[in-house]
Parts: C-alpha cells; sequence; structure tokens
C-alpha cells in the first residue's frame, strides 16, 4: 500500500475536513508540478540551488498523487484542454532541462509508481557537449568565484553602456545568489554566456570539458530509447535564455532549432513548451506567437497556479517542487488559494472520496523499447 497522507501532529479532524473540502473543490483543477535533477547528492552544478529532489522525497512525492490523484500525460492533458473535457483530479508530472540524473534516479521510481512523465529538454546541452550558462554560473559560484564574475559582467555591462547609472550591477554584491536573480532578470544573450565562458577560461576550465568529464545531461540515443508511452519530449529551448530578452525572430529561432532536434532524436514532434524559468517577465507575447508559428500546441509558465477550466493550452501553468518536508507537497497539490486559479472554477457534482487510478491495466514501464515486443494495456 501506499503511505498514508503526512499530516502534522497537531493536525485534526477539522484540519482533515479542510483537506477533503479543497480536494473537493480542486476535482477539475490540473496540477502541473515541475522538478529539474534527482540525485542522492548535490553534484557541482545543483549546490546551493532548489533544483535537486532525493530519490526518497520523489517517491513520497508520487505515492501522494498515486494515493489521491490521477498522473498523466502531456498529450493527454493538451487533448481534453483542446476539446474542453475536464481531467479529474488530473497531475502531470515534468522535469526540466534533460538532466541524466532523471533516467539514472527518477525512472526507477515512476517505474515503480507507474507514472507518466514530460521531460522538458534544452537541446543544446543534450549529448554533453556543453553546459547550459546556469550550470556554468553555479560552478563558478561554487569554486570561490562569484566577485570574479560580478566584476566581470559588471564591466562588460558598463563597457556597452547597458547599465550607466549602475542599477543593474551595483558595486559590491554580498550574497551570492543574487547573481542567480541579476543574471536572469538582466539576462543578455550576447554578453552573459560569453563573460561566463571568459571567466571559465582564466581558470583552464570550459563549458564542453566540464560537460564531457560530469557528463550531466542526456545523451541523443536516451532520448531516442524512452518509451514514448510513458516519457515524453517538449521543448525548453535550445539554449534556456530569458524569451522575453530575445527579438521575436531569436524567439523563433531557439523554438524552431529545439523542436527539430528533439522531433530528429525522438522521431516525434514536441506538442508543448516550456518557458525558461517561467516567471512574468522572462517571457512575453512574442513567446506564445514563437510557440504557434513553430508548430507546437500549447506552452507552460513557471507561475504557480492552479489551471482550472475553461483553460486555454497556450496559459497553462506549472508549480515546482517542494523540497524535504512532504507536507508541503501534498499542500501544494491539495491547497486552493484565491490567488492560484486561473479561469472560473466548474461546479462539482459529487464528492469524490475515493481516488481514480489509472483506467485499464497500464503498459508495463521501461526506458529502452527498440526490439520489445508490443505491451498490452493503456497508454497515458
Amino acid at each position: 500500500m501506499f503511505e498514508e497522507t503526512h499530516l502534522h501532529p497537531a493536525e485534526g479532524m477539522r484540519a482533515r475536513l479542510v483537506r477533503w473540502a479543497r480536494r473537493y473543490v480542486n476535482a477539475h483543477c490540473i496540477n502541473i508540478v515541475t522538478y529539474h535533477g534527482i540525485a542522492p547528492n548535490d553534484d557541482p552544478f545543483t549546490v546551493g540551488l532548489p533544483l535537486r529532489h532525493t530519490p526518497s522525497e520523489l517517491a513520497a512525492h508520487m505515492a501522494f498523487l498515486r494515493r489521491h490523484y490521477r498522473p498523466v500525460g502531456l498529450v493527454e492533458l493538451i487533448e481534453a484542454v483542446e476539446d474542453g473535457r475536464t481531467l479529474d483530479r488530473a497531475v502531470l508530472v515534468t522535469f526540466d532541462d534533460g538532466l541524466r540524473s532523471v533516467k539514472e534516479h527518477a525512472w526507477p521510481v515512476l517505474r515503480r509508481f507507474e507514472v507518466p512523465i514530460a521531460i522538458f529538454a534544452t537541446t543544446s546541452v543534450i549529448g554533453n557537449a556543453d553546459l547550459l550558462w546556469r550550470h556554468k554560473l553555479t560552478w563558478l559560484l561554487t569554486h570561490g568565484r562569484a566577485r570574479e564574475v560580478f566584476a566581470a559582467l559588471r564591466t562588460e555591462y558598463l563597457r556597452r553602456n547597458l547599465d550607466a547609472d549602475g542599477t543593474v550591477f551595483p558595486r559590491h554584491v554580498d550574497a551570492t545568489p543574487d547573481l542567480y536573480e541579476l543574471t536572469r532578470r538582466h539576462f543578455r544573450p550576447d554578453v552573459v554566456p560569453a563573460v561566463l565562458d571568459e571567466v571559465l577560461a582564466r581558470h583552464g576550465w570550459s563549458g564542453p570539458a566540464l560537460a564531457n568529464k560530469f557528463r550531466p545531461y542526456l545523451d541523443p540515443d536516451d532520448l531516442r530509447d524512452a518509451d514514448p508511452r510513458w516519457v515524453t519530449f517538449g521543448n525548453h529551448t535550445h539554449t534556456h535564455p530569458l524569451l522575453s530578452a530575445l527579438t521575436p525572430a531569436e524567439q523563433r529561432r531557439e523554438l524552431g532549432l529545439a523542436r527539430e532536434l528533439l522531433t530528429r532524436w525522438t522521431g516525434r514532434a514536441p506538442a508543448a513548451v516550456a518557458y525558461p524559468f517561467g516567471l512574468r517577465d522572462s517571457y512575453d507575447a512574442h513567446s506564445v506567437e514563437a510557440a504557434r508559428q513553430t508548430g507546437h500546441r500549447a506552452a507552460m509558465d513557471m507561475r504557480r497556479r492552479l489551471n482550472v477550466a475553461p483553460l486555454s493550452p497556450w496559459d497553462l501553468s506549472r508549480k515546482p517542487a517542494p523540497h524535504r518536508d512532504p507536507s508541503a507537497f501534498e499542500l501544494l497539490i491539495d491547497n486552493l488559494p484565491a490567488h492560484a486559479i486561473r479561469g472560473a472554477a466548474r461546479p462539482v457534482e459529487r464528492l469524490q472520496l475515493h481516488r481514480r487510478m489509472f483506467r485499464g491495466a497500464p503498459a508495463p514501464l521501461r526506458w529502452v523499447t527498440r526490439g520489445a515486443p508490443d505491451a498490452e494495456g493503456a497508454t497515458p
């Protein structure tokens, strides 16, 4: 049996009733939850960042979903939204960037709980030819180069007259996490990656060499071999830029190139785009149009909103999975804060105290499918 809900010791009958009421109201909401890496320990590219969950954390989350909700696949979700259909207690589980740890550490857990997933891959690093610019920044910060990176960025912004009044990069920065936010909010595709490469080179490092040594990302063969009944790949752009910092033509190139590569590697065109960072200032109307023009069917942000019918497939929202405390994940999925609602909630006609699981017998889960016989069962 799956584990019971994690209740705080002081949570009594009233709290249980509140949770039931939330799930009652939530019956036709769609939750989309997002992870990055899954590993027992930090690697050089996740230290100090809330981007890694342990396999045991993931297992607790998936046990909760399978007990109280119905995990769905990406295409099933998109088709339901396009048709105006509701999905009872639906949750889509997604992973960003295309990290190798998803195959190594997450997949055994997902297979055990029979949960379909969508991986939104950043295609420039699939195959480990280079590092994402954010992972280069993490490497430099964890190796004591924060002030050097800050100074190099500030010098380049001043040289290009991009920060004449010093408001973007002030004279001093004390907390290294500020550099993550500074580089995200004030990202320039012609400045930030080049400066990070320059600082790496000063110390004998390079993105390609580090990627080849640590191999943090999936390879094209991994995408090709993934069972499409359980693993779907989406578009997370080619280089993980701040889309709103790009011109409309540059946004189309980012999404178009990533779509072309994903189609080549998997034999299937990606159905959806997940905007890098996904916050309100990370994308714009041109991003939505670029997703449409490059042949996608849906787009997702990361603004932590519930998806309540009626929905547009171009306005889906995801929530980052919380860390450590299992009850935080349960509240994330169960809760219905007023500011999180997207659209108008549809009336619920019956209280569903039972939890629906997959309809029918699911197909056996495996990563590699080449040469494997067709399996009977439902397709997620």
